[in-house]
């Protein structure tokens, strides 16, 4: 656990001194295999360690999976966790609201394909959503995205090597397209790009590309905590986009 220290201006006030301190806490896994969510607290008194809950646990989640046979072990897993969490940190700390990782260990045999390792990443996503919504779990909130698609994960293989390595790359994975766009987003959308949508149609296929960063996954997260954190509306109606999934952990045709 990490702590650092700066000053927060508050207007004619005198500058007031806020310590921030790495959380690396066990998050929660419907089969069991180790999950850690890492995130950056913030207390007003040097050494406080105010125990983390739901009241002070960032919202905003990025879901990530290390494949690699390792993974299944706790230790190492939480290595990996604060490891990422500091590769990441500086692209994910531009934003006006922070957000928390969440990284689950799946552990794959070496070789294993690409498209195999997406499926059995994708399966648990799924399934993981559903068991936190089915618990009414807001301490641990999966959001969903705030673009043409519900879903989207971070698939990893950190071996020991590449610890050393000045950042760490991902497959991203994005799925579940929407049959329609959020209208929060259909504003700043011309009238041909809105056609180009509508023919896309509903696809089960994911997009899938390589990325060495997490900073694009924190679009929209500022529209998250304007219209659901900062209203209070996370846990006073279950029925919101996040939680529209039928049995099979997809989404319902909107």
């Amino acid at each position: 656990m990490s702590t650092s220290a700066r000053r927060l201006t508050t207007g004619s006030a005198p500058p007031r001194k806020i310590y921030t301190r790495t959380i690396v806490e066990k998050a929660p896994s419907h089969n069991g295999m180790p999950c850690y969510a890492v995130w950056e607290k913030t207390e007003y008194q040097h050494e406080l360690n105010t125990p983390p809950d739901d009241t002070s646990r960032l919202k905003w989640c990025i879901q990530i999976y290390d494949t690699s046979p390792a993974a299944g072990d706790p230790e190492y897993l939480r290595t990996v966790a604060e490891r990422i969490h500091t590769t990441t940190w500086p692209n994910r700390d531009v934003w006006e609201h922070p957000n928390r990782i969440e990284i689950h260990g799946l552990p794959l045999p070496e070789g294993t394909f690409d498209k195999i390792r997406v499926e059995r990443c994708i399966g648990h996503q799924k399934a993981e959503a559903m068991a936190r919504h089915e618990a009414r779990d807001a301490d641990f909130l999966l959001q969903p995205l705030f673009n043409d698609y519900h879903w989207r994960g971070f698939i990893t293989s950190t071996h020991k090597s590449f610890w050393g390595l000045p950042r760490v790359d991902f497959l991203e994975v994005e799925f579940e397209r929407r049959t329609k766009p959020l209208r929060p987003w259909t504003e700043g959308w011309t009238e041909d790009e809105m056609e180009q949508i509508r023919e896309l149609g509903f696809s089960i296929c994911p997009h899938i590309h390589f990325t060495d960063g997490l900073l694009r996954f924190c679009e929209g997260i500022s529209w998250f905590y304007e219209s659901f954190v900062n209203e209070g509306r996370l846990t006073e109606d279950w029925s919101w986009d996040l939680c529209k999934l039928n049995c099979r952990g997809e989404y319902g045709q909107e």
